[in-house]
């Protein structure tokens, strides 16, 4: 049972340190996103001279981002108070 908490502190870091990144990465897509929504637009076949996305939506997406990096935080941030409860 001892091993089982082990993996599942660890996995909970290395999911963290994932969602952290995954988080920095699109919010810095977000904010180029709003910069210049022209030059962030993904490409669409069916209208590729489609208007770009409204700054609130872009809002929406970098909030998202956000929090999704505040959730990797707080995983990695259970991860080291186990560890310094355990040593």
């Amino acid at each position: 049972m001892h091993i089982l908490k082990a993996i599942g502190r660890l996995l909970s870091a290395f999911a963290g340190s994932a969602l952290i990144l995954l988080g920095a990465l699109g919010v810095l897509f977000s904010i180029h996103a709003l910069i210049d929504p022209a030059s962030a637009q993904a490409a669409d076949e069916n209208n590729p001279f489609g208007q770009s996305p409204t700054f609130l939506h872009e809002l929406g997406i970098l909030g998202a981002y956000i929090v999704v990096g505040v959730v990797g935080v707080f995983l990695v941030w259970i991860f080291a108070r186990q560890r310094r409860r355990s040593v």
